[in-house]
């Protein structure tokens, strides 16, 4: 993505404008939390709050409250899933930014933020495994069975939409992480035009990912199927998860990936094209993100809705550490 120019961020007039300013804005509080003096906190985070005033309207009082709540909320879900924050130089940083005290279990947001951040601009695959999927959005994609179709333009306008209000929900205390959770599900299921789109969560006790929620007709069954252990044979799940590879399976039938589609996935499963989105925390994975459509051939990603689609996922990562 390409570095932003000095002075004043105005607002974009585009949704690619306005991801590449909030990325930007991300990747530059990333690197006052790591660059600035004690001392000089303060006023850096002034001159943050000032740079991006008209394109990303949140305070620096804002900032701290949200990094504070971040940092309590993280020191649960951490010890939850048994991610040992206790050597990390950026998580005690950003403690101290928050107003706390360095606390070993308690520090990972931003740290997270910044690890997904590297992330939005590419999609890893496994070659031995998979192929990068290079397809042009065509006019079938991004809708309903038996809608109309959507234009590229509407379709990144509808990620773009859902992207902002999530963003302005994690600032907003009101807001419950539940719902901030279904705004990510909702905007990736409406923008793209997804069957179905399901967020798993691990249970630490059993090392497994389960579903917990999504949308979609009859969304409950794939929520019940997607209970698979993250240890075992290397099926597409686990490299995606063991890899922290976004994943785009066009058809589970093609032989160079049929024998990677686990047995509980055909079995309870019928969808035969989907894309997989890891929630990566210190290399270690805590969720999941799924999207199916019926077909073979029925997804395809061009590279800003992909960004969008990861955008989102990264908002995801720093909203599902409140969920415990």
């Amino acid at each position: 993505m390409k570095k932003l120019p000095g002075g004043k961020i105005r607002k974009g007039a585009s949704g690619a404008d306005r991801l590449r300013t909030l990325a930007g804005f991300s990747n530059e509080l990333c690197e006052l939390i790591l660059d600035t003096a004690d001392a000089d906190r303060r006023k850096a985070l002034a001159a943050l709050t000032s740079r991006f005033g008209e394109s990303v309207p949140v305070t620096a009082e804002q900032l701290t409250r949200l990094m504070e709540k971040s940092m309590q909320d993280i020191g649960q879900f951490a010890r939850v899933v048994n991610v040992n924050l206790k050597y990390s130089d950026f998580a005690r940083l950003a403690s101290k930014w928050a107003g706390m005290a360095a606390a070993p279990a308690a520090a990972d947001a931003v740290a997270v933020a910044a690890q997904d951040e590297a992330a939005v601009a590419k999609m890893a695959l496994d070659a031995s495994v998979l192929h990068e999927h290079t397809s042009v959005l065509d006019s079938a994609s991004g809708q309903a069975d038996g809608a109309s179709p959507r234009t590229t333009e509407e379709i990144q306008s509808l990620l773009t939409a859902g992207l902002q209000d999530v963003s302005n929900s994690l600032i907003d205390d009101a807001v419950s992480v539940n719902d901030i959770l279904r705004m990510i599900l909702e905007a990736m299921y409406t923008g793209m035009g997804f069957a179905h789109v399901v967020l798993c969560i691990k249970d630490g006790r059993r090392n497994a990912m389960c579903g917990k929620f999504g949308f979609g007709d009859g969304v409950q069954d794939r929520i019940k199927a997607f209970d698979f252990p993250l240890s075992g044979q290397p099926d597409v799940f686990l490299v995606a998860l063991q890899n922290n590879a976004d994943i785009l399976i066009t058809d589970i039938d093609d032989p160079k990936i049929a024998t990677r589609i686990p047995a509980w996935y055909r079995q309870h499963v019928p969808a035969r094209t989907f894309v997989l989105f890891p929630i990566i925390v210190k290399g270690k994975p805590i969720g999941l993100i799924y999207a199916d459509r019926p077909q073979p051939g029925d997804i395809t990603i061009p590279e800003k809705e992909l960004s969008l689609l990861k955008s989102l996922r990264n908002q995801a990562v720093l909203a599902i550490r409140q969920s415990l």
